[in-house]
């Protein structure tokens, strides 16, 4: 995730989220894919062989931009091309169209089994099933869309909910433990509400040039309070894939794993190398609806020097090779530190977040980024293309197709459209870091904070980050 006004440095769960049933589309689709590949070997434990069929016209790099310096633009290799800004709507959603994925509640990830199992990437569950929850997927992550996503969905949308959020105020839950964990920069991130209880990660950041420690904790809404499960976790986002397993980005070894929620973990790499280095610092993910992988790769918690060259976002198809998605590299709107991702219920829309805004991009059938992102500039935030400090952290998609992500100290809310909504502000002076759609009905938005503004120099006195809940249901 990524902080303001810190000296100590800075960082960054998606939900499997929806927005619409048909497949939306920009002005970029038809054009190649703006993805490239590795040259070199994937390394042990990833998954190996040949990508989806590239459409017709389209055409995939085979080289990774490279660069003198993290961060900075990207070589050469980068395929130029216009860049779309603020100014263009979101495709409205059309209901004939076709899509890739099946009507069912794949994104009611709230009642499932633990990970485990083999460290490849999942098949979508067949039509008509729920991974945890209901058939209609309430009650999960994200509430989970059905053949008709918004039909049966608890929470409030349009109007209604833009007046809830005049006049609800979130609930603190529970704070950190007093315990020998502590130190640095606290931050609590990666929400992800499983069965009946919302985990998270806590991570302590450092200035002492490696990753810094991370747990594993638990929020039980009957026990009211935070508890260790894994104390060596090293995590940041956590995921579910399509089949139930939970992912988890790993700064700790620049993996992301298939975990189980105990204390051992269990880690199983799915993807842990591009071009032949670790990834610097995973720090969020999402999964398609077929079963690609996406994931954010800034340096925020990487070794230094980092082990990559340019902070990157990636795709990996099941059974393909990792891919550098050029469309999030593409001059002049480069994704300055790509940190919160998200994937439409129809799979047609990527959500991507950055140090500089939050961009949308349009993704084709198999998945493939279709031409350069569009860089949302919202009426009534601080979003917009002039301003270079937007950070954009973690974002969730509900069964309503409302969009969350946090954002300079706040959660702002959008409609599927894209319109702005109003916004959720925990109390100052913690900042909100990401946000889950779960609890036992599927209507509470469980946000997790940092220390924000307090913890400077490693202060010992500084306010300690809770958990705060938020009630979406219907009044």
């Amino acid at each position: 995730m990524s902080f303001r006004t810190i000296a100590v440095g800075s960082l960054g769960l998606m939900v499997f989220a929806g927005s619409g049933c048909g497949q939306s589309s920009d002005s970029g689709q038809g054009q190649s894919p703006a993805v490239s590949g590795p040259s070199d070997s994937v390394s042990q434990g990833q998954p190996t062989g040949v990508l989806p069929t590239t459409p017709q016209n389209s055409t995939v790099q085979t080289n990774a931009p490279t660069s003198s310096s993290p961060g900075s633009a990207p070589g050469p290799s980068v395929t130029a091309s216009a860049t779309m800004t603020g100014s263009t709507p979101k495709p409205p959603v059309s209901p004939s169209a076709s899509t890739s994925v099946t009507p069912q509640g794949m994104g009611g990830m709230g009642g499932g089994m633990n990970a485990g199992g083999s460290p490849e990437l999942p098949t979508p569950e067949p039509t008509g099933t729920s991974v945890g929850g209901d058939s209609n997927g309430a009650g999960g992550t994200g509430g989970g869309p059905s053949a008709n996503p918004s039909s049966s969905c608890p929470i409030a949308t349009g109007d209604t909910l833009a007046q809830l959020l005049k006049t609800r105020q979130p609930v603190a839950l529970a704070k950190i433990p007093d315990d020998d964990f502590d130190g640095g920069f606290i931050v609590l991130e990666g929400p992800l509400w499983v069965d009946d209880s919302l985990y998270l990660s806590q991570i302590n950041i450092t200035t002492d040039g490696v990753p810094p420690p991370a747990r594993l904790m638990r929020f039980n809404p009957d026990a009211a309070a935070l508890e260790v499960v894994a104390t060596d976790s090293g995590s940041n986002g956590l995921q579910r894939a399509p089949d139930g397993k939970v992912a988890a980005a790993r700064h700790s070894d620049g993996s992301i794993a298939y975990i189980t929620l105990a204390a051992n973990l269990a880690p199983q790499p799915i993807v842990s190398q591009y071009m032949g280095a670790r990834f610097d610092s995973p720090n969020d993910l999402v999964f398609h609806p077929n079963g690609t992988l996406f994931f954010s790769d800034p340096d925020w918690q990487a070794p230094k020097p980092p082990p990559q060259s340019v902070e990157r976002l990636y795709r990996l198809a099941p059974g393909g090779e990792v891919q550098a998605v050029d469309a999030a590299l593409n001059a002049p709107t480069i994704i300055q530190k790509p940190n919160g991702v998200a994937v439409t219920h129809d799979g047609a829309t990527l959500y991507v977040g950055g140090k500089n805004g939050l961009f949308r991009f349009s993704l084709d059938a198999d998945a493939n980024v279709m031409g350069t992102g569009v860089e949302l500039e919202i009426a009534g935030t601080e979003l917009t293309v002039a301003n270079e400090e937007e950070y954009v952290d973690g974002i969730t998609i509900d069964c309503a197709e409302n969009i969350y992500f946090a954002s300079n100290g706040k959660i702002i809310v959008l409609d599927s459209q894209e319109k702005y909504l109003g916004e959720i502000a925990v109390p100052t002076p913690t900042d909100p870091s990401n946000i889950e759609i779960g609890g036992p009905n599927g209507t509470t938005a469980y946000i997790t904070t940092n220390q924000g503004d307090t913890q400077e120099n490693n202060d010992a006195t500084a306010v300690k980050p809770s958990l705060y809940a938020y009630d979406l249901s219907m009044p």
